[in-house]
């Protein structure tokens, strides 16, 4: 086989990959993303030792969601500021609403909205 045949059928099917993933509108979650909204809320409300270092670890876990999002989302050129604290009440406000929402979804709806605060 040629080389040029090899980068070809590479390329195709790296197109094919990524126009079914866009078209399903699916990625692989690691990681606290996985949890549920109920989860974190009850985390959040739980003030025992072993609570804090699962909040922490949800939190950063949103917190590597967004700046993904800002790094390589829909307009990259663009950013948007978010404090920690309004990351924290936006996330706890949304859960308390959609408890069988993952922490993922709740970080997709955020990106999204931060997005249509830019493009304004």
């Amino acid at each position: 086989m040629s080389l040029r045949f090899l980068v070809a059928v590479f390329c195709l099917s790296t197109f094919f990959f990524f126009d079914q993933a866009e078209a399903d509108e699916q990625y692989t979650i690691w990681g606290n993303g996985n949890q549920s909204c109920g989860s974190w809320t009850a985390t959040h409300n739980d003030n025992t030792d072993g609570s804090a270092i699962e909040e922490a670890s949800q939190e950063a876990w949103v917190e590597g969601f967004i700046t993904a999002f800002s790094a390589f989302g829909f307009t990259p050129s663009r950013t948007f500021t978010l404090d920690y604290a309004a990351l924290k009440a936006w996330i706890d406000n949304y859960c308390s609403a959609h408890p069988l929402d993952s922490i993922s979804k709740a970080s997709e709806v955020l990106a999204v909205q931060l997005q249509l605060r830019v493009s304004k």
